[in-house]
């Protein structure tokens, strides 16, 4: 089972490459001319073996994994995600606060997570980057019992609970405004205005000053049915203090009535609140600085354009929540320069019932954060062309083509129970950091 042909032994190389039943050729050395056999020409009797002087053999052996038990060893797994967008860029200056904003569709607040590691890391083995700051620590135990407000942690914490940096997002956002209402309000959940008391002993409207918790339960009894006197906190309500004993209706009415009081303090539970003055505004919309301050037990409520008298949608305001469009991760530090690896927990990936508590469940690979400024991310020719937008919380989204997407928060409805606030007697009628 042998055969000749007269060419070079390149040609006789390449026939045989492309006939496996070929176990071999020999070639005589400095002529076109070679044999062909299913075995070693050894085996075949043949003159011309591998011993022969003159004449060399070449083995042809099996093509390389050719068949599936070659693929016998495990190398790693592939995570294929369809809710973020991979392939982001990020930029920050080292050293000041920034974020993260992640983009994708079905996209999830309350689940969905991220991991920063150095750029060497890999997703779903690497710990925690070293340079990664993320604020004051808490507890991971007690963090996340309010679901729209999950505390930031400290690098410290945060090589532990890393899963506890949570997307910054709303209960509730703008509302549907009834036909007949000359006062809205936004609410924001767990929050209250620092600083911004509206001294309501000065205030003639109402009669704001009788509704302190002080004046009304601490000096004599209360009677009649505008008392509220669970809101009066005994021993800590002093003579100057502005808290009034009311509940929301009555509140947010009082609100609505005095034209320098632009908000509202409201205790969750107890017909308690302060009204606050227009420097609460700063605090509610500043991308930077000065931030309403993060207490469950209260909400603030700020006022909105008055509504028309035909129903109508508010105009929505982006007010820097996290939707299923768009989860924005704030308060993120980078102690050194450099470009760190931003990786996903996509609990789609996960076995049934399980969340996002482990480094190995971050498997995805969304992009990078290039820790120096936008002028040096632009140096790369990548982005010559490519534009860089500012993020809600700080830093910048980056594309190397095209212009950066629009974002536009939706409008939700308001929650159960929950009524806007009017005035005129009428009736009256979201996180921190994550």
């Amino acid at each position: 089972s042998a055969f000749y042909m007269c060419a070079p032994a390149e040609i006789c190389a390449d026939h045989a490459r492309r006939h496996p039943g070929i176990g071999g050729v020999a070639v005589l050395d400095g002529e076109s001319l070679c044999v062909f056999s299913a075995l070693n020409p050894a085996a075949l009797n043949d003159p011309r073996s591998t011993s022969s002087p003159g004449w060399t053999f070449y083995q042809q052996t099996a093509p390389a994994c050719a068949e599936a038990s070659a693929f016998g060893r495990k190398v790693g797994e592939v995570a294929v995600t369809r809710r973020p967008e991979v392939g982001a860029s990020w930029v920050m200056t080292q050293e000041e606060e920034g974020s993260i904003e992640v983009l994708g569709t079905e996209l999830d607040f309350t689940k969905d997570r991220v991991m920063v590691l150095d750029c060497g890391g890999a997703c779903g083995k690497s710990p925690v980057s070293e340079a990664v700051v993320l604020g004051p620590a808490v507890d991971p135990a007690t963090c996340c019992d309010s679901k729209p407000v999950a505390k930031p942690v400290s690098r410290a914490a945060a090589m532990t609970w890393f899963n506890s940096w949570q997307p910054h997002n709303p209960l509730t956002a703008p509302v549907t405004a009834p036909a007949e209402p000359t006062q809205v309000y936004n609410q924001v959940l767990a929050s209250y205005c620092p600083g911004g008391n509206l001294n309501v002993t000065e205030v003639t409207i109402g009669d704001a000053s009788r509704h302190r918790c002080y004046t009304k339960c601490a000096t004599a009894p209360c009677t009649g049915d505008d008392c509220f006197c669970d809101g009066h906190f005994y021993g800590f309500d002093s003579g100057d203090s502005l808290a009034l004993c009311l509940d929301e209706e009555a509140c947010l009415k009082l609100c609505a009535e005095v034209d320098d009081c632009y908000g509202v303090d409201m205790h969750v539970t107890l017909p308690r609140c302060f009204l606050n003055t227009i420097s609460c505004r700063d605090h509610v919309f500043s991308a930077a600085g000065a931030r309403l301050h993060h207490d469950i037990k209260y909400e603030f409520f700020y006022k909105r354009d008055a509504a028309p008298a035909t129903r109508r949608l508010l105009e929505v305001e982006d007010l820097g929540y996290s939707w299923n469009r768009v989860l924005r991760y704030k308060g993120l530090n980078l102690r050194s320069g450099g470009t760190f690896k931003v990786c996903f927990c996509d609990e789609d990936l996960l076995p049934l019932g399980q969340s996002c508590s482990t480094q190995a469940d971050y498997k995805v690979e969304l992009g990078t954060i290039h820790a120096s400024g936008v002028s040096c991310l632009l140096g790369d020719t990548r982005f010559h062309r490519g534009t860089c937008c500012p993020q809600f919380w700080g830093g910048h989204r980056c594309y190397a083509t095209g212009s950066c997407p629009a974002l536009s928060p939706p409008a939700v409805a308001p929650a159960a129970g929950r009524r806007l606030a009017v005035h005129s007697g009428a009736s009256c009628v979201n996180s921190t950091l994550a």
